[in-house]
This record gives structure tokens, sequence and C-alpha cells, in this order.
């Protein structure tokens, strides 16, 4: 109350990246876009967190921020020996 509007506001301004974040952000973004090794057409977050040994929420966090969505990449259609492309 003593601070009418800006009491609303979090005085907790979130923690600074370190740089391990960052690696592994990295890491997370690299690996999304390549094709699984299990044969799988696309990455789960789960999936994609237990290769990389990390969290699938975190990992859901930096694809949704990165705006990537492995789950609808264009890469598992391969030109068939017809020439024609196959799903």
């Amino acid at each position: 109350m003593e601070e009418r509007l800006a009491g609303l506001f979090s005085r907790h301004r979130g923690k600074i990246v370190s740089q391990q974040s960052a690696q592994l952000e990295a890491q997370i973004l690299t690996a999304a876009q390549q094709r699984p090794q299990d044969g799988s057409m696309h990455w789960s977050t789960r999936k994609l967190a237990a290769e990389l040994g990390t969290n699938h929420t975190r990992l859901a966090r930096v694809l949704a921020k990165a705006g990537l969505q492995p789950h609808r990449l264009r890469r598992y259609l391969a030109p068939s020996a017809s020439g024609s492309l196959v799903a």
C-alpha cells in the first residue's frame, strides 16, 4: 500500500544467464535441427532432453524462445528412387 503502483511489480529481476546455460541452449538448438539417430521422423522434447541430459521443460522453453518446432521441420521428406517425394 505504501508503494502504490510500484508495489505491484516484482522485485526479482531473474537470474543472470551463465556461460554454461548459453552453451546448453546452443547445443539444444543445434541438436533439434538434426535428424534423430534412432530412425524417428522427429524429436520429442522428452527424447531430445534425454539425449542431451537435461530437463524436457527447459528444452521446451529454449525451443519456444527460438521459435523452433522440431516436429514441424520438413526434413523427413526424401526423394525416392522414382524421383517423387515420399512422406
